[in-house]
């Protein structure tokens, strides 16, 4: 058995650490319609960045990353084009009371 002296809760953090029989093939949503982008690509509109299987825009760019990246437009972009809006904003307290 593997436990830790003093943890009274049980198996749950050690088991939550085994990655034995996760899928690593699973995809995204917005993957399954597309697939899965492969290496390092750059908005040409909004200069988001992909790598890590995700997008972001905060990402530093050197001029080695810059020469083996792909230039694609991202999914925000393309969902700004097609006029959609997957969020929502919410305005709450005595300003938007008073400004309704």
């Amino acid at each position: 058995m593997a436990t830790r002296e003093g943890n009274s809760k049980g198996k749950g953090l050690i088991r939550s650490l085994s990655r034995r029989g996760t899928r690593t093939d699973k995809l995204r949503p917005a993957e399954k319609s597309v697939g899965r982008r492969r290496g390092p690509a750059v908005c040409e509109r909004c200069g988001a960045v992909f790598v890590r299987l995700t997008w972001r825009r905060d990402r530093a760019m050197t001029h080695g990353f810059l020469a083996r990246v792909r230039w694609v437009v991202c999914p925000a972009c393309k969902q700004t084009d097609r006029g959609e809006a997957l969020g929502r904003v919410m305005i709450k307290g005595a300003y938007a009371a008073t400004n309704e």
